[in-house]
């Protein structure tokens, strides 16, 4: 009788190497997140500097100024424990200070761009109608297509 090198077995241990992978990837990234540097309150004020001067921004008062460090500060731990992922190999992309690096969702009106006045949030609604067929021609819904703006200088 012929022997059996069983290809599920293969199967199996491509299978096992395969969660290993993930495991030490997930792993990696973990580590490294932990292990990305702490900025420190100083650096993190000058970045803002730089960025209000960059995006022409004023704040009215102290307080206000306050508010926007510790928008500014929580957005920028949150990009670099993002990019300590990326170059642990688990994110695709890096993130980077912009536009709204010291702004909240709360801070722009119903009218910003994103802004869907065609749902009714009231009711409920959170996705846009889509007939059972699948099919939409986005250029025909009023509002639902919009000329690409430069919305940062």
């Amino acid at each position: 009788m012929g022997r059996s090198t069983g290809h599920g077995t293969t199967t199996l241990m491509a299978a096992a190497a395969l969660r290993l992978l993930l495991v030490m990837s997930l792993a990696a990234a973990c580590m490294s997140t932990k292990s990305y540097r702490e900025r420190s309150e100083e650096e993190i004020r000058r970045m803002l500097a730089e960025c209000k001067a960059k995006y022409e921004r004023t704040y009215g008062s102290v307080g206000e100024e306050e508010r926007r460090y510790a928008i500014f500060k929580e957005t920028l731990r949150s990009i670099d424990q993002h990019n300590a992922t990326f170059d642990a190999g688990v994110e695709l992309s890096r993130q980077g200070i912009n536009f709204f690096a010291d702004r909240t969702d709360e801070d722009y009106p119903p009218w910003w761009p994103g802004f869907r006045p065609d749902l009714d949030l009231e009711r409920g609604e959170t996705e846009l109608q889509v007939p059972a067929s699948g099919n939409v021609d986005w250029r025909k819904k009023k509002g639902s297509l919009a000329k690409a703006k430069q919305i940062s200088r």
